[in-house]
């Protein structure tokens, strides 16, 4: 809570997952949430708090109506229900674990559009495109960026080792890379240091 007063959570696996989840946005959280996952499997469960906390924390500053207007206009109308309510290949201790865009409260409240089918079909384009992907990205996992370049003959991808969602917004490297494909956008980036496996993955799990 904002005034300071603790607060007692029950985790079951869904929660455990958000944990997880939360933890897996942001490089800098990587290591954390690697180590409060051996500290959880030995049943110490307090290093999850900080992962909790940003979970359940505040989204003052989030643009709700926008998220809201876009994923209910533009990709809510393709999907079912049942396939985000009860995802296929999700084992019994991860029941009730839904990771949705957007709250599914909101969608019996906010007006949702009928785009045609068109909208929903993949981009074929021969133009010079360079996909990013984090190695640990849970919003947009590289196997997505993969699937993406069956469709783009053009496409080039480059994997940012140990980094999370949108790298080119957190890595070093990021600015080189992209002035290099825009005064070459045929040729790939040299990608340099982001090929380098970051060091604590390499340095197993001790703190």
């Amino acid at each position: 809570p904002a005034d300071g007063s603790p607060l007692t959570v029950r985790l079951d696996g869904a929660g455990l997952m958000d944990c997880v989840y939360a933890g897996l946005e942001t490089a800098g959280s990587i290591r954390p949430t690697l180590l409060a996952m051996d500290a959880a499997c030995k049943g110490g469960y307090q290093p999850l708090a900080p992962m909790l906390e940003e979970y359940l924390g505040s989204s003052q500053g989030a643009s709700w109506g926008m998220r809201l207007a876009v994923w209910c206009n533009e990709e809510l109308p393709f999907e079912k229900p049942s396939r985000i309510l009860h995802p296929a290949g999700v084992p019994k201790e991860l029941k009730g674990f839904v990771q949705a865009a957007v709250p599914l409260e909101a969608l019996d409240a906010w007006p949702q559009g009928h785009p045609d089918a068109k909208e929903n079909a993949p981009v074929s384009s021969a133009v010079p495109i360079l996909i990013t992907s984090g190695e640990f990205d849970p919003d947009t996992p590289g196997k997505w960026a993969r699937a993406a370049m069956a469709h783009l003959p053009g496409a080039r991808i480059l994997v940012f080792p140990g980094m999370s969602h949108a790298p080119l917004f957190t890595h070093p490297e990021a600015a080189r890379v992209m002035k290099a494909f825009f005064d070459h956008p045929g040729r790939a980036p040299e990608p340099g240091m982001i090929r380098e496996v970051p060091a604590f993955l390499l340095s197993g799990l001790a703190p």
